[in-house]
């Protein structure tokens, strides 16, 4: 394939979209995914090159990815086929809008005509369904992909076709929550890196929308992942930005979680009054809660055995283990049973919560019950308990054969 001169036809129409480098491959990526069922490989280096015209003809499928994410022709996006091209050129143009065309017929079950709150909708379905995926696996990279691709999904008909503006605000809302679950993902499975980009693009989708339910939703993950970073002052701020937002003062239902998630971020900071304060807020918040009021299926999953969970891990963080391992057992008791990511995640702090009362046989016993099963945010606090076990016991045969099974376990697990 012959070198040419820059793109400068790819260039404007990334600066119409707004689109950055990194941007484009995602979207690329994911357009992909929609039409073949597998994710695309594109990378910000490979647009550069695309952009600075190292190749006047790419590879089918990042013509195809290209095509998808502007509606038009690899060539009308400044690239030329060589001769042995342009004899098939009019079939593979007319074979990929079918195919593409066919695929978001599929997916979304619409139409050229305007949008419509059925449509939002029908749109909205997948978001179920990826919650109850979270429930029971926590941050897998297929959860993150699909809420992505789906939120990407959105987007895309919002370029193309016409609705109201009540419409519009559903779709960006939409679109928002279906990122925030990606960010969530994300930082469920401690990769930062994914949950910040995330992040960016749902607080800009969720302030389209001017909906406050979902911007609580971000900056309490966003409190999360800074816990995450240690960086605990953006932790609390975003904490503090999410108990703020006017859904709480409207609900008690997102007040008692808001203040709940702040007690353990103040606890994490050792703002040891602040943080008892917050579990105080919480308790009072879910007194006076209305059960019978319709929320959002991402809040589902907060209930009393969540609270007391959240509560053991601020007692934890305190210091508190007695206290925490009663909160703990609570949790376990009350929690329904298609939370398996959640069971997996509170028995591993009742692990913790026993070790650093110094029963040191109970916690390995508890914590071999789940050694594995465990992904993500669980893996993580298991690895806190293997650090809290040599400090606290280095030279117990109970350390050393519990360390071995963890390091079997989890060599078979990688």
């Amino acid at each position: 394939m012959r070198p040419m001169g820059e793109n400068r036809i790819l260039m404007k129409r990334m600066l119409a979209e707004g689109l950055t480098q990194e941007e484009l491959a995602r979207r690329m990526n994911n357009a992909l995914l929609e039409v073949t069922g597998r994710p695309g490989n594109t990378s910000a280096r490979n647009i550069h090159n695309l952009l600075k015209g190292r190749t006047s003809w790419p590879w089918r499928r990042t013509r195809v990815a290209l095509e998808r994410v502007f509606g038009c022709t690899a060539e009308e996006l400044g690239f030329t086929p060589p001769p042995s091209a342009q004899q098939e050129d009019p079939l593979r143009r007319r074979t990929f809008f079918a195919t593409a065309g066919g695929v978001a017929a599929v997916a979304t079950g619409l139409t050229h005509r305007s949008l419509g709150m059925a449509d939002v909708r029908r749109l909205g379905a997948e978001l179920d369904k990826l919650v109850d995926l979270d429930n029971h696996t926590g941050g897998a990279q297929q959860l993150e992909s699909r809420a992505q691709a789906a939120a990407q999904r959105i987007l895309d008909l919002q370029q193309q076709r016409s609705a109201s503006q009540r419409v519009r605000s559903a779709l960006y809302l939409l679109a928002a929550s279906y990122t925030s679950t990606a960010m969530w993902a994300a930082v469920d499975a401690h990769r930062t890196d994914n949950a910040q980009g995330h992040l960016e693009r749902a607080n800009y989708l969720a302030t389209m929308s001017g909906d406050s339910s979902i911007q609580y939703r971000i900056w309490s993950h966003a409190a999360i992942l800074a816990l995450q970073l240690h960086r605990w002052p953006d932790a609390i701020a975003a904490a503090a930005v999410a108990r703020q937002t006017s859904i709480t003062r409207r609900d008690p239902f997102f007040a008692s979680l808001a203040h709940a998630r702040s007690a353990g971020t103040y606890a994490s900071a050792g703002e040891r009054t602040s943080a008892l304060r917050a579990l105080d807020h919480a308790a009072k918040a879910w007194d006076r809660v209305d059960h019978e009021l319709p929320r959002p299926p991402w809040m589902g999953f907060f209930d009393q055995a969540e609270l007391d969970g959240l509560s053991a891990i601020t007692y934890l963080r305190l210091g508190r283990g007695a206290e925490a391992e009663a909160h703990a057992r609570r949790t376990l008791s009350g929690l329904r049973p298609d939370m398996q990511r959640n069971r997996l995640y509170y028995t591993a702090y009742l692990a913790l919560a026993q070790l650093h009362q110094g029963d040191i046989d109970r916690a390995c016993d508890t914590a071999d019950t789940i050694l594995d099963q465990t992904v993500g945010r669980s893996r993580v606090v298991l690895t806190e308990f293997r650090r809290t076990l040599h400090r606290t016991a280095p030279d117990a045969t109970r350390t050393r054969v519990w360390t071995e099974h963890h390091h079997d376990t989890w060599k078979d697990s990688r």
